[in-house]
């Protein structure tokens, strides 16, 4: 990675403070040691997948589970892997700083890779509209393609000048490729046509600024990051350039960048004196810092397969994830009358189909909700306001916003109201929550593993996204017909053969591992195939109770 000293930072621009409990950041367990992860991808098979540069090898994460795999087969020891794409038909590909070469990684349970030789040591790479594989030389300061069969097609520099050291470089919203020139003196961005015309963008940009990573931004433009200016760029397709600076928080060093799902740019603040961090920009060119979770040098970043941001720490030798939680404000309460209240919020949902409720009663353990309510995918905060109705008069309420996306549950703060003395006038349109979660009950997938004993049976329980509150409580697995020879009563009907406990955020889908008792054991050995009842208790935060009965067949081992 081509970094250089840390300068003074810019006037201060509008920089904010990172909303409570709008992101979680998480960073998963070290890798193996001194790897120095960098280039990071979605994979098409719903994994996350990173480049470790000083090791020379490659990984992935599941997002669902947490756990990494890192290989070293079909790379070149000590090649330094940079930075890493998606391909077409599933495939991602890498540059390799040291011998030149772009590598094709093919997923699987064993992962492949096959080396390519290219030329100049290439740097950033993208897939360009062309169906060609584009990426930046470093050292050769040219822009080269390459077909999907690993020939390196033409290299092109007429139109660059001096010495530009390209280093990132993606498609741009006019069917361009863009990248930066990290020329020392005098940086700039290129435009480069898929036709090999070049154009490169100087003014705007501050000398010694350092342009690393670049993307194309929502609002049509492409925003890229300025390691040594502690700023953010912007350059529209005729390029014109604004710069967003992060003020007086000096060697910010913002380097990787990318689109998050709430179409806002999010970038990783690699080094500085001002801290690590994870920050966000909005079209507007308001940036938002996040450092709470965040111990070492983000180097990259991209949005994942499961609508997270994920990024590599480069000196941590960890893998770290963003997870976007709605952003949720509780407002104040208005019209409050002997039994009726307004209850006003704001709720951002960062770009992911949300709900929301307020939950409310006499105590901070609230006991009571309204009715779920949906907001659909938003870049911007939209205020909300709910009625309650069938208050008790004269009476001290908490209440609070709670929003809930498949990322995560918010709460907002708490606060309170009194209503107005007197006898209750009933009210109306404050409709409150008061049926129980409707759970969905599945058999896991047929191409799931085997169990490994006779002891443990998997069934996937979801908790839907209406039910913003989550849901917990009990599953329990008992035969469909009634068996014979039990020896109490209500085993007669039907024997129960195993049970297990689950608590779920709203939106979410989990295997819940249901252990069989002595007895269930017992009989499935005389028994390898049977219909059995799976009935889910569910209840809600408020104390809303259902109960869910799916009849499947458990054979094998397997509920089907």
């Amino acid at each position: 990675m081509k970094r250089i000293a840390l300068l003074a930072s810019l006037v201060a621009a509008l920089v904010v403070a990172a909303p409570a409990g709008a992101t979680t950041i998480t960073e998963f367990p070290e890798l193996t040691k001194a790897s120095l992860p960098q280039g990071i991808a979605a994979g098409a098979d719903g994994n996350v997948w990173f480049v470790e540069n000083r090791r020379a090898a490659y990984g992935r994460i599941n997002p669902s589970t947490g756990k990494i795999d890192e290989f070293t087969d079909g790379l070149t020891p000590g090649s330094q892997p940079a930075e890493i794409t998606p391909g077409p038909d599933g495939t991602l590909w890498f540059t390799e700083e040291v011998g030149s070469r772009i590598g094709k990684l093919t997923p699987g349970d064993k992962p492949t890779v096959k080396e390519f030789q290219a030329d100049g040591q290439p740097e950033g790479i993208t897939f360009g509209p062309d169906g060609l594989f584009w990426y930046a030389e470093f050292g050769g300061s040219r822009v080269s393609n390459m077909t999907i069969n690993g020939t390196v097609f033409h290299r092109f520099f007429m139109g660059l000048t001096g010495v530009p050291m390209p280093l990132g470089i993606t498609t741009g919203p006019d069917g361009n490729l863009w990248f930066t020139e990290l020329r020392f003196d005098d940086p700039g961005i290129g435009r480069i046509t898929t036709n090999g015309v070049i154009t490169e963008f100087k003014t705007g940009i501050t000398p010694h600024s350092q342009p690393a990573r670049i993307v194309a931004g929502p609002d049509g433009n492409l925003w890229f990051t300025e390691q040594t200016n502690n700023a953010v760029g912007r350059i529209t397709p005729a390029g014109v350039v604004t710069e967003f600076s992060m003020g007086n928080n000096p060697g910010s060093g913002p380097v990787g960048i990318t689109v998050g799902p709430d179409k806002n740019i999010w970038f990783a603040g690699y080094d500085g004196s001002s801290g690590r961090y994870i920050g966000r920009i909005t079209p507007a060119g308001v940036i938002t810092r996040f450092t709470k979770g965040v111990t070492d040098a983000p180097l990259d970043i991209t949005t994942g397969p499961d609508g997270n941001l994920w990024f590599s720490e480069f000196f941590g030798n960890r893998i770290g994830r963003v997870r976007l939680d709605p952003d949720v404000t509780t407002g104040a309460a208005s019209a409050v009358g002997t039994s009726t209240a307004g209850i006003a919020g704001t709720v951002d949902t960062l770009g992911t189909d949300t709900t929301y409720v307020v939950e409310f009663g006499t105590s901070t353990s609230y006991g009571k909700s309204s009715a779920s309510r949906a907001l659909p995918a938003g870049s911007t905060p939209a205020s909300v306001s709910v009625p309650l109705a069938g208050l008790q008069p004269g009476t001290l309420y908490h209440y609070r916003v709670v929003a809930a996306n498949k990322q995560g549950t918010s709460v907002g703060d708490d606060k309170t109201f009194t209503t107005q003395p007197g006898s209750s006038s009933g009210g109306s349109g404050g409709r409150l929550d008061t049926s129980g979660p409707k759970i969905a009950v599945t058999g896991p997938s047929a191409g799931g593993p085997a169990p490994a004993d006779n002891s443990i049976v998997t069934i996937n329980i979801g908790c839907p996204l209406a039910e913003t509150l989550g849901c917990r409580g009990s599953v329990a697995l008992e035969t469909a017909a009634r068996v014979s020879g039990a020896r109490s009563a209500a085993a007669r009907h039907r024997l129960r053969i195993g049970s297990a406990r689950f608590k779920l955020s709203a939106g979410e889908k989990r295997a819940v591992k249901i252990r069989l008792s002595r007895q269930g054991r017992s009989f499935l050995r005389k028994h390898h195939r049977i219909r059995v009842r799976v009935v889910v208790t569910a209840s809600d935060r408020s104390g809303n109770r259902t109960t869910t009965v799916r009849a499947l067949t458990l054979s094998g081992g397997k509920l089907r």
